[in-house]
């Protein structure tokens, strides 16, 4: 029997052995924390920028930590991906085939969602692109949707923490 056909029988066991293989893949552990990388990297030149770029009209400055922490781990990396990020993804690669416009338009409206300067404009406009790449080179690798939304998911995340611990809480930037 060939996958396709074990799989289409709804094999439990050849799914959770194709899901664990895709978990394990070392590849995909390169490419995360190369787009992770490069993400923290442009942002450090933004910040270089303006030192108040990440913080200008800030609407987190009147949480508790905790909402703090929970907004920015859990809450905006799953509601961005979904409606920022996945949402305009697949609208456009119904109207353009192309993947670079639809990265660039899918950032741009990424980007006026996070308008609390024209820097953080810009700087989003870099990390929609990031998120946005990272998901279709997801998504095309390994064709399972789920698995393109989850890790973008943990991308975000991993980058709102950086942000989170070395600009806010140590104050080292």
């Amino acid at each position: 029997k060939t996958t396709k056909s074990v799989l289409t029988k709804k094999n439990p066991m050849e799914l959770i052995k194709k899901i664990n293989k895709l978990i394990h893949d070392k590849n995909i552990v390169i490419i995360f924390f190369l787009f992770l990388a490069v993400h923290i990297l442009s942002t450090l030149v933004f910040y270089c920028m303006s030192k108040d770029v990440a913080i200008a009209q800030n609407p987190l400055e009147k949480k508790t930590e905790f909402e703090k922490i929970l907004i920015i781990l859990i809450i905006a990396p799953i509601i961005e991906t979904l409606t920022l990020n996945l949402l305009p993804i697949k609208i456009f690669k119904k109207i353009i085939k192309s993947n670079l416009i639809t990265i660039i338009l899918t950032s741009s409206i990424f980007a006026f969602m996070h308008y609390y300067s024209f820097l953080s404009i810009l700087k989003s406009f870099v990390s929609g692109i990031i998120y946005n790449g990272f998901f279709l080179v997801v998504e095309t690798k390994y064709q399972v949707l789920i698995k393109a939304i989850l890790l973008t998911i943990l991308l975000h995340s991993f980058y709102n923490l950086f942000g989170f611990l070395i600009i806010e809480k140590l104050n080292l930037l």
